[in-house]
């Protein structure tokens, strides 16, 4: 795997007219192409190969190739899955919608999911802005800030929630992916996942863990119906926690 070219240049992978003879010669794929590019580096991204290839380009002797400009936003859209193995609420599941648009440093991500446990109903809305303070040929890691939106039976509250989010290539079409997020005030709130990507052209195949963490901080008054996994505060209200905890897979589509 060679370095990544410059924005201004092209990528070699398909035959055509070098100049002088004939061999490899320089061929543009959009970065628009592959689950991995333009995520990380615009042109080049780290697809290893598993881009949509454009057809030869034959140049003539001393013909200069102009690249066209690519896109400056990246949509990327995925669904996930995840099968909770919470000791605190009993067994259930996740069901999340994700969309991430992003240009070469900020970006917005926007994620909806359903928690459904044995004990419990959740409903999460999280609009994030992003930065990436690194980006580069080997993967991408962003600062995140926002708002988190939290519907359940008796409590609807919107929170600010922060952290980081970001992958790592390792070869080939292969990834590794992780974030974690924070929810201080005024109920707190951990989510952190790692997991594996694999990139095949345009699509992205995710698997990992996940373990998120819920306290309500007894912003409800009164006594719940059950209080496993709950604690009395000094003003008689109850803290309850909901834990999610178990795998995930997901698929992605990026444009």
């Amino acid at each position: 795997m060679g370095s990544a070219p410059s924005s201004s240049s092209y990528y070699s992978g398909s035959r055509g007219f070098t100049g002088s003879s004939y061999g490899w010669g320089p061929v543009y794929r959009p970065w628009r192409y592959g689950y991995y590019s333009g995520a990380f580096v615009p042109v080049y991204g780290y697809g290893y190969g598993y881009y949509t290839p454009a057809p030869g380009y034959a140049m003539a002797q001393g013909e200069t190739y102009v690249r066209p400009e690519p896109s400056n936003v990246r949509v990327t859209l995925g669904v996930e899955g995840l099968y909770s193995l919470s000791t605190t609420n009993g067994s259930g599941y996740v069901l999340g919608l994700s969309g991430l648009f992003e240009g070469d440093r900020f970006g917005v991500s926007i994620h909806a999911q359903t928690i459904q446990t044995q004990l419990n109903q959740l409903v999460q809305l999280n609009a994030h802005l992003t930065f990436a303070f690194l980006t580069g040929k080997y993967g991408r890691l962003r600062v995140e800030a926002g708002a988190d939106t939290f519907f359940a039976e008796d409590l609807i509250v919107m929170a600010p929630t922060g952290g980081l989010s970001g992958q790592l290539w390792i070869a080939g079409p292969v990834a590794l992916e992780g974030s974690i997020l924070a929810t201080p005030w005024p109920i707190f709130a951990l989510d952190f996942r790692g997991g594996v990507v694999v990139g095949i052209d345009s699509i992205g195949l995710r698997a990992g863990w996940r373990v998120q963490r819920l306290e309500d901080r007894g912003i409800v008054p009164g006594t719940p119906d059950d209080t496993r996994g709950c604690t009395q505060l000094n003003n008689g209200n109850w803290s309850c926690t909901d834990l999610i905890n178990g795998p995930y897979v997901g698929i992605g589509i990026a444009f």
